[in-house]
């Protein structure tokens, strides 16, 4: 199949993978620290290429992809993964497992 084909079905080298993540912070947090929480995530994501997309209050609900055109690789799903669960006000939480974003 021709590149330009390729290109325009989002297959082979043009396939863009992400994974879902959800995540509830503990309860008690106040308005201030949830922000502050999700500030430090998304941070955490942009210094790995990453970027969120999805609802961030008060659970986090959305989909984590590769900044730019690319895929998210298994690499970055654990990376996010153990984020998460390193996170002392982050009470529970899942990552999705990778999945073609145009499919």
């Amino acid at each position: 199949m021709k590149r330009r084909v390729r290109k325009k079905l989002r297959i082979g080298e043009f396939m863009e993978d992400s994974f879902e993540v959800s995540a509830r912070l503990m309860p008690e947090l106040s308005d201030e620290d949830r922000c502050r929480v999700f500030d430090e995530f998304v941070d955490f994501l942009t210094e790995h290429g990453l970027q969120y997309g999805g609802l961030c209050d008060p659970t986090w609900d959305g989909v984590v992809e590769l900044s730019g055109l690319g895929t998210a690789t298994e690499s970055h799903r654990a990376s996010v993964n153990d984020w998460l669960q390193s996170h002392p006000l982050v009470e529970s939480f899942q990552v999705g497992r990778l999945f073609d974003v145009w499919r």
